[in-house]
C-alpha cells in the first residue's frame, strides 16, 4: 500500500488501495462520531425553554477520556429538563436520516457533576433510552444495536439532563462499532515526473487504471445506490467521487464495490467558517486533535474493497498551509 501527497485546492493525502478479493473472516473498525473533532452535527437544542440554559464545549480540554478534547454540555436556568442531539443532518428531527446497516453496537464515554445525579440518554431515533448516574470519574457504556432498526437514523445520540437548577455532562469518545471483513488490499500506485511537464501514471495491483468518475451524493434508502451504481458500470464508470465521511456510510461504499466500482472518499478538515467548529490552525492543542481524527477516519477506510483514495478536504488553500 502506498501513500502520497498531491497537492492542489482539494489535497489528497492518502491513496489507499484496497482489492474486490472475498474476505477471509472479520474484524472489528470503530467509526468515531466523536474523537477530538465532530462527525455530526449537535443540534436540536431542547428543553422547557428551547434549550436556551445549554451551553456546548465540543474541545473543553478538562481531562479528556482520551485525546485532547471532550464535549461538555453545562445546563444552568430554570428549566426542569434540557438536552442536545447528535444527528444525521442539522435539526433533522424527521429524516431521511444516515444508513448504519452493518453496526453492531454504539459506544461512548462519560462523567458529570454533581455526582450521583441521573441523566437521561437516548438513541437511534429513541429505540434506546435509559438512565445513567453522573460519576467523577469517566465510565464507558456499549448500547447492542441488535433488533433496532439502523438503516434510516437521524436522531444518533441524545443527553438530556433533568430535574436541577444545574449540570455538567461531559461525553467523549463516541463511536459506531462495524463488523467489516479482513480484505487484502490491492497495490496501488502513482509514478511518473511532475512539473514543467505532468506526466503520471495510476496503476492497481500492477495494471494501468484510467479514472472514468462521477461526482456522487449518497442516496437513502440504500437500494438507490445500488441501482445508482449498477448503471454507472453498465455505462463504463469504474470510479465515484463522494463528499465526505457524513454523508458516506460502509453500506454505500459496500453497494459501490459490489459493483465493480472503486471510490475516492474526502475528510472534510475544520474550515473556520462554521461557528462552533471555528479552526484555529496555529494552535498545536487543535492540530494534534485534527490529526486524530484523520488518523481514526482513514484506519476505518483504508481497506474497505472500493476505496481506490482517500483525501484531504478543504475549501480554502490558506487551511492546508496552516495544517
Amino acid at each position: 500500500m502506498n501513500k502520497y501527497l498531491i497537492s492542489g485546492l482539494m489535497t489528497f493525502v492518502l491513496i489507499l488501495g484496497s482489492g474486490l478479493s472475498q474476505p477471509t473472516f472479520a474484524m472489528e473498525r470503530n467509526f468515531y462520531l466523536f474523537d477530538d473533532m465532530a462527525s455530526y452535527p449537535w443540534s436540536g437544542f431542547m428543553g422547557s425553554s428551547s434549550g436556551q440554559s445549554l451551553e456546548l464545549n465540543q474541545r473543553d480540554e478538562n481531562n479528556p477520556q482520551e485525546g485532547v478534547y471532550c464535549s461538555s454540555i453545562h445546563a444552568e436556568g430554570w428549566e426542569s429538563w434540557a438536552g442536545i442531539y447528535i444527528q444525521s443532518q442539522d435539526s433533522n428531527w424527521s429524516g431521511p436520516g444516515a444508513d448504519f446497516s452493518g453496526c453492531t453496537r454504539l459506544v461512548f464515554s462519560y462523567r458529570g457533576q454533581p455526582a450521583g445525579e441521573e441523566v437521561e440518554k437516548k438513541a437511534f431515533n429513541d429505540q434506546w433510552a435509559g438512565m445513567v448516574t453522573l460519576s467523577n470519574t469517566w465510565q464507558t457504556m456499549e448500547i447492542p444495536l441488535s433488533g433496532l432498526n439502523v438503516d434510516n437514523i437521524y436522531n444518533i445520540l441524545a443527553f438530556v439532563v433533568l430535574g436541577t437548577w444545574e449540570k455538567t455532562v461531559d461525553i467523549d469518545e463516541i463511536y459506531l462499532v462495524f463488523d467489516r471483513p479482513i480484505e487484502t488490499p490491492s497495490e496501488v500506485a502513482v509514478t511518473g515526473q511532475g512539473p514543467p511537464v505532468w506526466n503520471y501514471s495510476l496503476t492497481v495491483d500492477g495494471q494501468d487504471y484510467f479514472i472514468r468518475g462521477a461526482g456522487y451524493n449518497a442516496s437513502w434508502p440504500s437500494t438507490r445506490n445500488h441501482d445508482d451504481f449498477a448503471l454507472m458500470a453498465e455505462n463504463k464508470i469504474n470510479t465515484i467521487r463522494l463528499w465526505g465521511q457524513g454523508d458516506v456510510t460502509p453500506a454505500v461504499l459496500d453497494s459501490a464495490s459490489s459493483a465493480g466500482l472503486m471510490a475516492c472518499l474526502s475528510y472534510w478538515l475544520p474550515r473556520g467558517d462554521e461557528g462552533p467548529n471555528d479552526a484555529p490552525y496555529t494552535d498545536l492543542v487543535f492540530r494534534s486533535a485534527v490529526k486524530r481524527s484523520v488518523r481514526n477516519f482513514a484506519t476505518f477506510y483504508q481497506e474497505h474493497p472500493s476505496i481506490l483514495i482517500s483525501g484531504l478536504l478543504t475549501w480554502s488553500p490558506e487551511t492546508i498551509n496552516k495544517a
